[in-house]
């Protein structure tokens, strides 16, 4: 990987450290706002939509790392079809064209990736395979971010990586390959693979 432009690296301490972040980039922000306006109801943004930006200031990095997708996560047993999650990412896709879309019901995931059914969109986080994955952030109502972690902030922001609670180790340890987390996030200790 070719080096990267760095300052000093951010201090965060909290959730509260975690969310003056987000609010601090203004591409985050327009990002939460149009989720807000224009995807499903009580949607959150999660994975490395946060992830990524925690680890790029701990590393003192200026500029983002690229993200894959951008995870807008909702639960609706009542409306499991694919077609429902593409009219929202088409929404999204008209507000923010550049935005690698990714919106999924966690009322269906459990059919794709063979896991128990969840009850809500926080349960549905559980089954996702790292710790520091299981997070997302949205705007309330009144414009405040929220932040909501399955496993807490401490692995998020002491650049810790582990398997989730009940996830099978060689699917943890086949996505950590091919991740490969440490070339971008040199900080990083990951456990879990041997």
């Amino acid at each position: 990987m070719a080096s990267r432009r760095t300052g000093p690296p951010v201090t965060l301490l909290s959730v509260g450290d975690i969310i003056r972040l987000i609010e601090s980039d203004p591409w985050m922000v327009d990002v939460l706002d149009a989720v807000r306006n224009f995807g499903p109801s009580n949607a959150w943004v999660g994975a490395g939509f946060v992830r990524n930006k925690v680890w790029d200031a701990l590393h003192g990095y200026l500029r983002p790392s690229l993200l894959n997708d951008v995870d807008v996560i909702y639960f609706d047993p009542e409306n499991q079809t694919v077609s429902a999650e593409r009219a929202f990412e088409d929404a999204l896709v008209e507000v923010m064209p550049l935005v690698p879309w990714s919106v999924r019901n966690q009322a269906r995931m459990h059919k794709h990736f063979g896991t128990p059914r969840a009850l809500s969109t926080l349960d549905a986080m559980r089954y996702w395979p790292e710790t520091v994955t299981a997070i997302a952030v949205r705007k309330d109502p009144g414009s405040r971010i929220r932040f909501v972690s399955c496993y807490g902030e401490d692995d998020l922001i002491g650049l810790a990586v582990r398997p989730a609670p009940g996830i099978s180790l060689p699917v943890y340890q086949q996505r950590m390959s091919e991740k490969d987390w440490r070339k971008i996030w040199p900080k990083l200790r990951v456990y879990g693979l041997s």
